[in-house]
């Protein structure tokens, strides 16, 4: 017996071997974004942020399998926290439980740590993600705020995802980084041994490219070092 599963992201084994990161929304824009401090995911950012940091706080990485579920992860989070919620709906249709990324080793007993995905109708590749064992509870944006829906699925409930290439970023990052460190070393002057000023701020200002170049694009495969 062959089975097969046709979703539109590849899960990890583990988040030791994670291989492909997407920029996951809800609701065909919203985009999931994880901000260090919240009680809750807010979903009023309806494009990709033009910074590194803000690019990474809306990339999500998916390890697990159909059959156990899935844990979900976000890159400027780390592999370390994990999103999760508690299994107990609150208010109305559980527009109180708010999914927060949680230590996946301080996970409070009563939340969930795995996600079943299933296909949605509602949008071309789009898909429903609910806790595991309970399947009415799927995530859904209420209020701009990521919670759920426990009374069935429509558009509301529906992921998507679209993959992020992250092919030359981080060396351009670290390259970046080291000029930056390296700056303060570089001092004009009109003797054997120094720069003059015009190599200073040659200098500086392809730092000052090469940052906007990489906050602005993306395109992130195209950035190479």
């Amino acid at each position: 017996i062959a089975l097969s599963v046709n979703l539109p992201f590849v899960p990890a084994t583990d988040n030791a071997s994670i291989e492909h990161w997407y920029y996951l929304s809800i609701k065909g824009n919203n985009f999931i974004c994880y901000v260090e401090g919240q009680s809750a995911i807010d979903l009023n950012v309806t494009r990709v942020p033009s910074t590194v940091d803000g690019r990474d706080a809306c990339t999500w990485a998916f390890v697990g399998n159909p059959f156990d579920g899935y844990k979900l992860y976000n890159k400027k989070a780390g592999l370390t926290k994990i999103l999760s919620s508690s299994t107990t709906m609150t208010g109305q249709e559980g527009s109180t439980t708010y999914p927060i990324l949680t230590e996946e080793t301080k996970v409070p007993a009563e939340n969930n740590t795995l996600w079943f995905a299933t296909a949605s109708t509602h949008q071309t590749n789009g898909f429903f993600l609910a806790q595991k064992g309970y399947e009415s509870n799927k995530m859904n944006n209420r209020g701009n705020k990521l919670a759920y829906w426990t009374g069935g699925a429509d558009n509301g409930s529906t992921f998507t995802v679209s993959e992020r290439d992250l092919t030359g970023v981080t060396e351009l990052q670290a390259l970046i980084d080291q000029v930056k460190a390296a700056q303060g070393n570089y001092v004009a002057g009109t003797t054997v041994g120094y720069l003059t000023q015009a190599s200073v701020n040659a200098v500086a200002q392809a730092v000052t490219d090469a940052e906007a170049y990489l906050g602005t694009t993306v395109t992130e495969a195209v950035i190479t070092v």
